[in-house]
């Protein structure tokens, strides 16, 4: 598996993906000449022989032109040399499909399914793409909707598979016999144990790290977490991370400075405060493992005449609030859902366009969840 990060050498395929992107955005744009392959290799700390794989990958799509003794150039061109991917779609089959739980509260589907949709249109990639929305009132009923959602993908074999897995390891039997029958299989912000697929995701680690190293820088040393009992690899990696984070630092920790909110209403937190307030120990910040749990976390505060920030500092994870028509308040590590839906679609039109021999290797990418700075945190009293 491959995974990106700033601490080790990238991929081929990852490079060609990053420059990919640039062109699409017009950083490197149409009749405009590419960085020299020198310059390309100092920036991202390969060496040249990787930097010429990768812009073999982009002639092979149509991006570039390179000639011998000059520097390649943005061709801008659809047409022939980028036919691989049209045709990877065309047959047999032309349609792609999401599968999300399109919560009519939490828009992190509808931004991941955007993401999808504009690389789909900026490649004039030739399908089709469905939604199948896994939404339930209850956890259970979601990986119900999920599990039934891949038993009819399993039949219809569609050329890829985009993925927010809500089933945990009771459907990892089922992705295994999907992904034997398509191109491509993308999961998208969490992944089951035992199953090697191309993975796009947020950096949960270094959000939870950066979180808590803000509030120190604050003055912050007694701080808690609050979080769900929902078993997946992203609530797990934000409460290890909060573990780690404290442990790095030598900030104190206490079992009691951790809350469990039911997975299926992020309102419960009633208890949260009081847990938090039991002893004279008490914590002066929390950190929310999303947002939802954070502004019900804040809700119960106000309620009880607590303020925000001045009594308590809140930080959460997530960022819905920059969607919500109402100004933001909330300081919270921002998730890029759009470019997840981006980068997510950008691996499987690179899967579905391969023909070679070899396997592509997965890649497991991570997007970095920058610090929002807003009005919920400040020093202790």
């Amino acid at each position: 598996m491959v995974t990106v990060s700033e601490t080790r050498e990238i991929s081929p395929m990852e490079l060609c993906l990053v420059l990919t992107q640039r062109i699409e955005e017009g950083i490197y744009s149409p009749g405009a000449w590419l960085p020299a392959e020198r310059a390309l290799a100092e920036e991202f700390a390969v060496d040249r022989s990787l930097v010429r794989r990768a812009l073999a990958h982009l002639e092979e799509r149509g991006l570039i032109s390179r000639r011998r003794g000059s520097r390649p150039w943005v061709t801008g061109s659809r047409s022939a040399a980028q036919a691989p991917e049209a045709t990877a779609l065309a047959a047999p089959s032309r349609t792609v499909v999401a599968v999300l739980p399109m919560h009519p509260i939490y828009p992190a589907s509808q931004a991941i399914l955007h993401g999808i949709n504009a690389t789909l249109r900026v490649k004039n990639a030739a399908c089709s793409l469905q939604v199948i929305d896994t939404y339930g009132p209850t956890h259970e009923m979601v990986a119900v909707h999920e599990a039934e959602a891949l038993e009819t993908l399993i039949e219809q074999a569609p050329s890829a598979v985009f993925l927010w897995q809500v089933g945990g390891q009771e459907t990892v039997p089922r992705l295994r016999r999907l992904q034997s029958r398509i191109k491509a299989l993308v999961l998208v912000d969490r992944q089951p144990l035992g199953l090697s697929s191309d993975f796009v995701g947020s950096d949960n680690q270094g959000g939870i790290d950066e979180a808590i190293g803000y509030l120190e820088s604050l003055g912050h040393r007694k701080i808690a977490f609050l979080t769900t009992n929902e078993d997946s690899s992203a609530v797990a990696q934000r409460l290890e991370a909060y573990r780690d984070a404290l442990t790095s630092r030598r900030l104190p920790s206490r079992s009691s400075w951790i809350f469990f909110a039911p997975k299926d209403d992020f309102s419960k937190v009633q208890p949260a405060y009081d847990q938090f307030t039991a002893t004279a120990d008490r914590p002066t910040a929390v950190v929310a493992m999303n947002d939802p749990l954070a502004n019900s976390f804040i809700s119960d505060l106000e309620a009880r005449g607590v303020r925000v920030p001045q009594d308590m500092s809140v930080i959460g994870f997530d960022d819905i609030d920059r969607y919500a028509a109402r100004q933001p308040v909330l300081t919270t590590m921002r998730q890029q859902f759009e470019n997840i839906g981006k980068r997510a679609a950008e691996l499987a039109l690179l899967r579905m366009a391969h023909t070679g021999d070899t396997a592509l290797p997965c890649h497991h990418i991570l997007l970095p969840t920058p610090l929002i700075k807003r009005a919920t945190c400040q020093e202790p009293a």
